[in-house]
């Protein structure tokens, strides 16, 4: 068009200069910002763990054998100092520990426990109640046979294992079972899934240990 002037191109020289400026204030920007990180992936397989007084989260990563980065960006901890006592994380990857209490057991599952065992005082409870995500991997904590693998009222699907000495386990409000009645299973072994059935309000494991069919705190013979 006639009378308008159509300014010449910039040198490379001044365009390499504004983007080098550019990229120092964008660098100076960056440094004052806060980082948030994305918000960390599904793991297919991994366990609870809740933080035990005196732990550390190298010490718990070496237990599960997990890697410690893993830990921190799915739990969103930024400092490895001062754990909170109590909390639960998830490690991804890891199996649960086979580190065994009194008489051998182990933990069925890992979570935060909901509700205590009060038997010994005149309530109602008979184990503990851990909270776990639907579709949880729940174990046999000690050696021994399946002696019941259905449905019972109140209890859902349950599983009750029977072992030396008159000791059994029961597991309950499952969603699904994986082992069948006189079926043999070895400690740590897989045995159903967690889920909500039975008078379950939120998906849990109710856990019971009997001594000639009194029941135990589990808490007192568990890792």
């Amino acid at each position: 068009m006639l009378g308008v002037r159509i300014p010449s191109p910039a040198p490379k020289t001044k365009m390499r200069k504004l983007s080098y400026i550019l990229f120092v204030i964008l660098l100076s920007g960056c440094a004052k910002t806060v980082y948030k990180p994305e918000k960390p992936q599904l793991y297919s397989s991994g366990v609870h763990h809740r933080i035990e007084k005196g732990e550390t989260l190298w010490r718990i990563a070496k237990n599960y054998g997990a890697d410690i980065e893993q830990i921190k960006i799915y739990n969103n901890i930024k400092t490895t100092e001062n754990l909170q006592v109590g909390r639960v994380i998830f490690i991804p990857f890891a199996s649960l520990s086979m580190e065994a209490g009194k008489e051998g057991f182990i933990w069925p599952a890992k979570g935060k426990i909901i509700s205590d065992f009060d038997c010994e005082n005149g309530g109602i409870s008979k184990g503990i109640d851990v909270s776990l995500p639907i579709g949880s991997q729940i174990r046999a904590s000690r050696e021994g046979t399946v002696s019941y693998a259905d449905v019972l009222r109140g209890y859902g699907k349950v599983l009750i294992i029977d072992h030396t000495d008159g000791f059994s386990t029961i597991y309950a409000h499952n969603s699904k079972l994986l082992v069948e009645e006189n079926s043999v299973v070895e400690k740590g072994e897989l045995i159903a899934f967690s889920g909500n059935s039975g008078h379950c309000e939120s998906p849990l494991l109710h856990f019971e240990i009997r001594k000639e069919n009194i029941p135990q705190n589990p808490l007192n013979y568990l890792p």
